[in-house]
């Protein structure tokens, strides 16, 4: 934590999944996110329950640690089985965004590093990469880029 952060305790009254309405009607729901700052991000109780309901999830940092931030991201994709972007402040640097893909050209979608700068990185995500083999145009390059998916994940259209 920063220096302004000290004491710091988690406090999350509910968590907060936004649906993209008709984005993946295959699936009869549409393509959903969520999030969690840096700190509750570390919590693996939450993105254990969050894995099986959300497709993407963001971390907003304001974090100087970035070796254990972006040592959380790399299990997080896999774990989480989805794209994960982590947006730290530009003061620390350490931005990025990671997909279970298992190249890591494939599996890295932008990566960012060093302080004091501001960097704008824009990027797509197929909301169906990771999706399986049922749905409609479907293409096959994905199929053959993904990881296998973890033991335990329930969450539909995998």
């Amino acid at each position: 934590m920063t220096k302004d952060e000290s004491g710091i305790s988690p406090w999350r009254p509910y968590q907060l999944i936004i649906e993209l309405e008709g984005t993946l009607p295959h699936l009869e729901r549409g393509f959903r996110i969520s999030g969690a700052i840096c700190y509750d991000a570390t919590d693996m109780q939450l993105t254990a329950d969050l894995r099986d309901h959300s497709d993407t999830f963001l971390i907003a940092a304001m974090n100087k640690d970035i070796t254990t931030f972006d040592s959380m991201i790399d299990a997080l994709h896999y774990h989480m089985y989805q794209h994960v972007v982590l947006v730290n402040t530009g003061e620390f640097g350490g931005s990025a965004a990671k997909a279970p893909f298992k190249l890591p050209h494939h599996r890295t979608i932008t990566h960012t590093h060093g302080n004091e700068q501001i960097v704008i990185s824009v990027f797509e995500i197929d909301m169906t990469s990771l999706m399986h083999d049922g749905i409609p145009n479907l293409n096959d390059e994905y199929q053959r880029r993904r990881k296998t998916i973890p033991a335990g994940i329930r969450r539909t259209g995998l």
